[in-house]
């Protein structure tokens, strides 16, 4: 790992690098046990945001470089960066900070957010069948009856994803002469 850490050289070799390797390595080798990513993915992300900050005038200390608007400000001024790599980035040196702080004042990490990973609950039978009842007293002639089935099944849990319901539209949504509905999800 020392070598890994010892040895890395930013490929276009910047001007701003000999002026943040020390602070970029002694960061690395202090952090690399306390974060779950490998040390040339630590170095790439870290060496980066370094550089960054040395080009626009923030001062040589890693706790400076690791604030959370100069991280953003270095991850918005990354254009190459898409999608995930922004995300993997800006978690990098989230944790590379996290364990910084906690070395230098003993400073718990923020906690961890996650979304709700559970599927919505279905209506209970209640609700369905009062739905349900809803539905059918609309007007027959409008078509309203027929998006307002549609709806309830949907939203009696299909099972969908929610981009799946995004992408179905009310030709993909057939009701049976049973009333069974069915859903041909596009892709």
């Amino acid at each position: 790992m020392s070598g890994a850490i010892l040895g890395y050289q930013p490929l276009e070799k910047p001007s701003e690098w000999p002026l943040v390797a020390d602070g970029v390595r002694m960061v690395a080798a202090a952090t690399s046990d306390s974060v779950p990513y490998p040390v040339p993915k630590v170095m790439l992300a870290l060496s980066g945001l370094a550089m960054y900050a040395e080009r626009v005038g923030i001062a040589r200390d890693p706790l400076a470089w690791l604030a959370p608007e100069v991280m953003t400000r270095y991850l918005l001024a990354r254009t190459k960066l898409e999608g995930s790599s922004v995300q993997t980035y800006r978690s990098i040196l989230l944790r590379i900070r996290e364990a910084l702080l906690w070395l230098e004042y003993g400073q718990q990490p923020t906690p961890r957010m996650s979304a709700n990973r559970q599927r919505a609950t279905p209506y209970t039978p209640p609700e369905l069948a009062r739905y349900l009842m809803w539905a059918r007293t609309l007007p027959p002639t409008s078509t309203l009856g027929g998006s307002a089935l549609s709806l309830l099944a949907l939203g009696g849990s299909c099972g969908l994803a929610h981009r799946e319901v995004l992408a179905t539209r009310g030709t993909d949504i057939t009701v049976l002469p049973s009333e069974a509905v069915v859903v041909a999800v596009p892709g």
